[in-house]
């Protein structure tokens, strides 16, 4: 018993004498914890806030993708009776923000195209928020062998005038003013010929 009793006492007279400076210790490990926590805390915070900053930021919002209306387009047939029906087809030259080219309006009747030399009719356009509007003059169509043919402003009165506007890989061209191309639609929907 007097062993058991000298190491009980041995062992509380130690933990007594070391209560102080474990004391003194814990309260320095907490203030550096706590001084710990608010620095990440200030850190957390600022972060946050400089993300959500960053997140606001209109020059981190996804950019647009600007249209590519480049290259050879053709329409549905419409106008079908039979074997007669129609067919749009546009030729388009995209530099930068402007348009250029020609579009022919193809005629079949019993499954045969009717063009000997074909037809096309030149427009110019500009592209804005990825809606082009083109011009172009109805009248001003030329045999479909004639090379470099550019658009002029008619000097008979004002253009007609077009949307197209690029939805799912096509384009929807819509007469917005003047005279239409083709007999019927004021709306067509053309696909890219690759």
């Amino acid at each position: 018993m007097k062993l058991q009793a000298i190491l009980i006492i041995g062992l509380g007279a130690g933990l007594l004498a070391g209560c102080p400076a474990k004391t003194e210790n814990t309260n320095t490990a907490n203030t550096n914890s706590n001084k710990t926590n608010a620095a990440n805390t200030n850190t957390a915070t600022n972060k946050n806030t400089n993300t959500a900053a960053v997140n606001q930021s209109p020059a981190n919002e996804k950019p647009v993708e600007k249209v590519n209306l480049n290259g050879k387009w053709e329409s549905e047939f419409f106008n079908k009776k039979g074997e007669n029906y129609t067919q749009f087809t546009m030729f388009i030259k995209q530099t930068g923000d402007t348009i250029n080219g020609t579009y022919s309006v193809d005629d079949y009747v019993g499954g045969e195209w009717q063009g000997e030399d074909g037809n096309q009719t030149p427009f110019t356009g500009t592209i804005k928020d990825n809606v082009a509007e083109m011009k172009f003059d109805v009248n001003a169509t030329v045999p479909g062998y004639e090379e470099n043919v550019k658009y002029k402003e008619p000097t008979d009165g004002k253009p007609s005038t077009a949307t197209l506007t690029m939805d799912s890989g096509k384009i929807k061209w819509k007469l917005s003013s003047g005279e239409s191309p083709m007999e019927g639609p004021k709306e067509v929907v053309l696909t890219k010929v690759k």
